[in-house]
């Protein structure tokens, strides 16, 4: 429940020590309940302008909702980040809101990126089908390689969706947005 400008300046330090290119930042409470609570009023918006003032044009800036907020909150989110040139948008809604996850995306021009709590074939097709997430972030625990072969397989349709470890992401601040595999197929 750090303020802004504090969990910045640990950021900042990161940074410098690790020369990341790239850093995702954790929006509203991360309750995962679609409650659109913050940890503090105001916090996520503060935090989002003050981020892209204190590290520049150059750093690419990303943020994960972590499922806070409905739809119409995720929205307004969405068009602070879109001002502010992120470069994708976290599950702002609970991660298995697949539909409304998707009303999300329509509203928005800022790519959307999740996929880390999937495990389930179907629900990858899905997400991939109705171009949910343009971003899809798997996690090593879920095999990743399986799926994707899975999923290549299964061919129905195609078009590009990015996909990147979710971890790696987390984990080093590489660039999230170098595809590690992209152009899945997958039945609509």
């Amino acid at each position: 429940n750090l303020e802004p400008e504090e969990s910045l300046e640990l950021m900042r330090k990161d940074v410098q020590e690790t020369k990341a290119r790239a850093i995702k930042l954790r929006a509203g409470r991360g309750d995962n309940l679609a409650t659109d609570m913050d940890n503090a009023p105001g916090r996520t918006e503060k935090l989002i302008r003050m981020a892209r003032e204190m590290f520049g044009d150059d750093m690419v800036l990303m943020i994960d909702g972590n499922g806070s907020y409905s739809v119409k909150e995720a929205v307004r989110i969405g068009k602070i980040l879109e001002e502010y040139n992120y470069e994708f948008y976290e599950e702002p809604i609970p991660w298995d809101w697949y539909e409304e996850q998707k009303q999300v995306e329509r509203a928005l021009n800022i790519p959307m990126a999740g996929g880390e709590e999937e495990f389930g074939i179907h629900a990858f097709r899905y997400l991939i089908g109705k171009e949910v997430f343009q971003i899809l972030q798997l996690a090593r625990r879920h095999q990743t390689r399986l799926h994707l072969a899975r999923l290549h397989h299964d061919t129905g349709s195609c078009h590009e969706v990015v996909g990147v470890s979710h971890e790696v992401v987390v984990e080093t601040g590489v660039d999230p947005v170098t595809p590690r595999f992209s152009g899945v197929c997958s039945a609509n």
